[in-house]
């Protein structure tokens, strides 16, 4: 049986000069894993007296978050950006690219909610970073 199974070799994520008509991308070197995007919908109850079981509807989805880790290189001008980030909280733009073959491409706004570098003993230094995204996801 084939697969077109995707491997995650090669996916990279970038951030924008500017959030809202980004113009340049940059890179964000040395990502080792990611997770997501990934959101929610909650169920909103809109039971009343008349109701014989609970009536729900969708409320407004939450797009989530985004979190990778990096081998963190303190002095690396995209990890000082991402760092910055992190500190400002500021809005930014984001582009995560795909290797499939039609290049699926994710874009979306977020801020740096999360910044946390660790290491220990026989490893490298990392940090886990965590955008949280703002409003929707574009997908082309």
């Amino acid at each position: 049986m084939s697969t077109s199974a995707l491997t995650s070799q090669g996916i990279t994520l970038e951030y924008a000069d500017d959030p809202d008509t980004p113009v340049t991308y940059t890179l964000v070197p040395e990502i080792t894993d990611f997770s997501g995007p990934s959101g929610t919908t909650p169920a909103v109850t809109v039971s009343d007296l008349d109701s014989t079981t609970v009536e729900k509807r969708s409320g407004l989805p939450d797009r989530g978050q985004l979190s990778f880790t990096i081998n963190y290189i303190p002095d690396q001008a995209a990890h000082l950006a991402v760092r910055g980030m992190f500190t400002s909280a500021a809005r930014t733009g984001w582009r995560l690219s795909y290797t499939d073959v039609g290049a699926t491409v994710d874009t979306f706004v977020g801020w740096v909610s999360g910044f946390a570098a660790s290491g220990s003993v026989d490893t490298t230094l990392t940090a886990a970073v965590t955008i949280e995204i703002e409003g929707e996801i574009t997908q082309t």
